[in-house]
């Protein structure tokens, strides 16, 4: 299957995807998808520090557990973005983690190198590992999860050591804390083992996705630029309507949080304000479900939910939405096309289709220099 992948440079790349990047386009709402992703599960042993090392013993590994998430293909991108920096984040982490425990090891070990031993050595040596252990300590991963008992259980023995009366009786607490420190060290190697390849596959569709999401957006400029060309009045007060409508759901998500009577005296205004709308279906959909959920039925939650993805989908075609949403995933090639864009919005704003339309090209024109023939031209296609 041939796909377009694009860098957060812009670079285009075309090439034949034999891995399953695990994302399936929602054919019924236009601009979802849903992201397959794949974590740790740890349901079955989570406090149990011997089931685990059972299962680390016999090279089971851990069990996965599959979450679906459907989200509009403009944030998917920095969903899976987001992702892939905290895994580089976690990479960086356990070199720190393996630096402080490879110390604390040292310190330990002086006093079987008859190299004097002092309190200040072993606080030392429990400080940096306390230190490994806050880092750790809220963790999902498997092998986080198993070096987080170790570490535990070595904190422990150096707190014996410590109160210990004599040298041999502090051998008898340093010896074990040193091994099981080695031993927490070897499941963390493993877990940045495990990092790499899935680091790897998650760029992989994280560029699959942006070349997605940019082929939608090329595709909606495309359509607005036609619309504006044939009926430049009737889509200015189009998208005029649909901002306003949009600004508005948003204030309700925030009355919501604050006060649920004025919520539901709000919610009632704007659903009927929509009742004889017929543009934008999926949104006004969700809309009309905010609206049962929280005015008949005084689902509050469950109307907050619907509300916030009818703003998406109010929003989702639009330049204003696109630009904050290209904005927050900081593209590195998308600074120049968030300006057009925002000068889009502002032009149909100000009630100026003309000059919207000569934005709009720019946008177009780079959409065109990204794809560089590689990819089918959107529909209805037209030469601006």
């Amino acid at each position: 299957m041939n796909a377009i992948l694009i860098s957060s440079t812009g670079d285009v790349i075309v090439t034949d995807v034999k891995k399953n990047m695990k994302v399936s386009i929602n054919r019924q709402v236009p601009g979802f998808v849903r992201i397959k992703t794949r974590h740790d599960s740890l349901k079955f042993a989570r406090n149990n520090p011997v089931l685990l090392e059972e299962r680390y013993l016999s090279h089971q590994g851990p069990s996965r557990k599959t979450l679906s998430i459907d989200v509009d293909i403009i944030k998917a991108v920095r969903l899976v973005k987001h992702i892939n920096e905290g895994y580089e984040k976690e990479k960086k982490d356990l070199e720190g983690i393996f630096e402080n425990i490879s110390n604390a090891l040292a310190l330990i070990e002086k006093h079987d190198k008859k190299c004097g031993q002092c309190e200040q050595d072993l606080e030392e040596a429990q400080s940096l590992i306390k230190n490994v252990l806050i880092k750790i300590k809220r963790t999902r991963a498997f092998y986080k999860v198993l070096s987080k008992f170790k570490i535990e259980n070595a904190i422990n023995h150096i707190e014996d050591a410590q109160n210990a009366e004599n040298d041999f009786e502090m051998n008898m607490h340093l010896k074990p804390a040193s091994s099981i420190l080695y031993a927490a060290k070897r499941r963390l190697e493993r877990r940045l083992d495990n990092i790499g390849p899935i680091n790897s596959y998650n760029i992989d569709r994280e560029m699959y996705l942006r070349g997605i999401r940019d082929y939608y957006i090329w595709g909606k400029m495309i359509r607005l630029a036609k619309q504006l060309q044939s009926l430049p009045q009737d889509t200015v007060n189009a998208y005029k309507s649909d901002v306003y409508l949009y600004n508005n759901i948003m204030e309700l998500c925030k009355i919501a949080v604050q006060d649920s009577l004025q919520f539901k005296s709000a919610l009632t205004e704007v659903g009927q304000s929509v009742k004889e709308s017929g543009r934008n279906p999926y949104g006004l959909k969700e809309l009309r479900r905010a609206y049962v959920l929280g005015v008949r039925k005084s689902k509050m939650d469950d109307a907050l939910e619907h509300l916030q993805e009818a703003a998406v989908l109010i929003g989702l075609d639009k330049p204003f939405y696109i630009a904050a949403q290209l904005k927050e995933t900081n593209d590195d090639y998308t600074p120049v096309l968030i300006e057009q864009l925002c000068d889009v919005d502002l032009e149909l704003l100000t009630d100026n289709p003309k000059a919207a339309l000569s934005h709009l090209r720019w946008v177009l024109s780079f959409y065109e220099d990204i794809f560089q023939g590689k990819a089918k031209k959107p529909e209805p296609y037209i030469s601006i």
